[in-house]
């Protein structure tokens, strides 16, 4: 049985993401069990000889106090945000522990599959989601004279030619800042409420 120790005390020293992939790259299970100090642990196993080392493994497993599953959420919560870790763990994407349990005869366990299938997913969200930002950006580029940009001046009674060259680079700058924000929460992508607040305000602070 492999472990890794989770040093994250600002979470009620919970289990980080990274924890939970490097034990399911390497084991064919995964659960959480308490270790030193409070903090938790990732543990991992296998219930047959590695195809690499020729070595079989023998099985241990460790009673968990809380939910394998549930702290795997909150670890896809802190590192995806809320929305996309509810979509990964709820509905057809259920984490499931029945199964695992009739192979295992434990409880509270997950499928080191299930783990990686729910990260892939994540991450090609992720990569999805930033292609929107990158398009939004294109969209209300003021430099580019974008349509929506030239939607908002038209909300504003203002024509392009009010904007100074200037004054469109900081604005794209300004932009490029709020959805990089707006990402480092989770919260991609950049509302178009939010996009078209930062060009009025940057425009009313020209005015």
């Amino acid at each position: 049985m492999t472990q890794l120790h989770s040093t994250g005390s600002d979470r009620h020293l919970a289990p980080r993401l990274e924890e939970f992939r490097a034990r399911a790259q390497d084991n064919d299970f995964v659960c959480i069990a308490p270790g030193a100090g409070g903090a938790m642990q990732v543990l991992g196993t296998s219930l047959y000889a590695s195809a690499s080392t020729g070595r079989t493994e023998e099985v241990h497993w460790v009673s968990a106090p809380g939910s394998t599953a549930a702290l795997f959420k909150s670890a896809l919560t802190q590192a995806y945000g809320e929305r996309l870790a509810e979509q990964l763990t709820s509905g057809v994407f259920q984490l499931d522990t029945s199964s695992v349990a009739d192979v295992t005869g434990k409880r509270d366990v997950l499928a080191s599959e299930q783990i990686l299938e729910r990260l892939a997913a994540a991450d090609c969200a992720r990569e999805a989601l930033q292609g929107v930002d990158f398009a939004s950006l294109a969209r209300y580029s003021a430099v580019s004279s974008g349509p929506c940009f030239r939607s908002v001046l038209e909300s504003l009674g203002m024509s392009l030619s009010a904007v100074s060259a200037e004054q469109r680079v900081r604005i794209d700058e300004q932009l490029r800042d709020y959805v990089a924000a707006e990402a480092a929460l989770n919260r991609s992508p950049a509302s178009t409420v939010g996009l078209e607040s930062v060009i009025k305000k940057a425009l009313t602070a020209v005015d």
